[in-house]
């Protein structure tokens, strides 16, 4: 992958890792909004690898999540009744940023294995 394409890559994930935490908030799930925010940060400040793999070794497992999770939860309208758009929304980030965490583990650990980096 070329720098320009890394690049773009780290501000797209990091855009939708904003989006997630607005949509996490809405849930009331404060912790792991500003966690997502602060994976947001981090990706556009230009993240290293070792700190990449950290940052997606948390994010997949906490899409994984099983009932009672924030991943289990549904997005609310103002009046309180459920907001399918932005439910739709979320499960796309979700799989957009599953996506993202799982090449990016996969790129280092190739890389590792390819150039044998120490992680």
């Amino acid at each position: 992958m070329s720098a320009k394409a890394g690049i773009k890559q780290f501000k797209e994930a990091a855009g939708q890792m904003r989006r997630l935490a607005y949509f996490l908030d809405r849930i009331r799930q404060p912790v792991a909004a500003r966690d997502y925010e602060g994976f947001a940060t981090e990706l556009e400040a230009g993240v290293a690898q070792v700190r990449l793999v950290e940052i997606c070794a948390i994010m997949l497992p906490s899409f994984r999540g099983g009932m009672g999770s924030w991943s289990d939860t549904y997005v609310m309208k103002a009046g309180g009744s459920p907001d399918p758009d932005a439910d739709e929304e979320l499960a796309a980030l979700r799989a957009a940023l599953s996506r993202f965490g799982e090449r990016s583990i996969w790129r280092a650990r190739f890389a590792k294995f390819l150039l044998g980096l120490r992680f």
